[in-house]
């Protein structure tokens, strides 16, 4: 990992290791979100997304009373070859660099080998959410950690579109631009809930063998 981040990433998986759940407040500049941001919209303006489904396999389907939101896969991309997709966009070059190195510093902190990304851009449309729920298939334990960045400038409160953590004490986390949000997988209930305007994000997870 690169070095200026050590400290920042020591704090992080400290706040992972005793709570489950870690905010990083723009971890990347503000310059490079922006730039993610709007590789994001691009990417919507061409038809990229697809509804969002719910399972995996002959059990995969939509159910939009449980999510409403679209997406657009990045990493394995279902559209274009990966290394095409971030050849052309240098701001999901960026995040995808600074995950890889959050992937090794958990690998290296946990203990833990994580040779998996996987990423996907999200899009929730006004009045659109998503109940409580795991990010684990039924039966599957290859997705470790969760991580959220993400994209909107000027969040304000009644916006809605929270990621709330389902506990004791439920914490709320607003969309803001540039935060980055890490929880472990298996063990973090979670929704988003009602947005009021159109919500972006990228959304992913580090695991143990090839996904999908």
């Amino acid at each position: 990992m690169a070095a200026p981040r050590l400290d920042a990433f020591d704090r992080v998986f400290g706040a992972l290791s005793e709570h489950g759940v870690a905010i990083w407040e723009s971890p990347l500049s503000s310059a490079i979100a922006e730039v993610v941001r709007g590789e994001v919209a691009q990417l919507a303006a061409t038809d990229h997304f697809r509804p969002a489904m719910v399972g995996r396999g002959p059990r995969k389907r939509r159910i939009p009373e449980v999510r409403a939101d679209r997406l657009c896969w990045l990493v394995p991309s279902e559209d274009e070859d990966d290394h095409e997709l971030f050849a052309v966009r240098p701001g999901l070059r960026a995040l995808r660099a600074f995950v890889d190195d959050v992937r090794r510093g958990l690998s290296e902190r946990a203990r833990t080998s994580l040779p998996t990304v996987e990423m996907m851009a999200t899009h929730y449309p006004p009045g659109t959410f998503y109940k409580a729920h795991i990010d684990q298939f039924v039966g599957g334990t290859e997705r470790v950690f969760t991580f959220v960045y993400f994209l909107n400038p000027g969040w304000r409160p009644p916006d809605g579109g929270l990621l709330t953590i389902r506990r004791p004490g439920a914490q709320e986390i607003e969309p803001r631009l540039g935060r980055f949000v890490l929880f472990h997988t298996p063990e973090v209930l979670h929704e988003v809930t009602v947005t009021q305007r159109d919500r972006y994000a990228i959304t992913g997870w580090l695991g143990r063998t090839r996904p999908r």
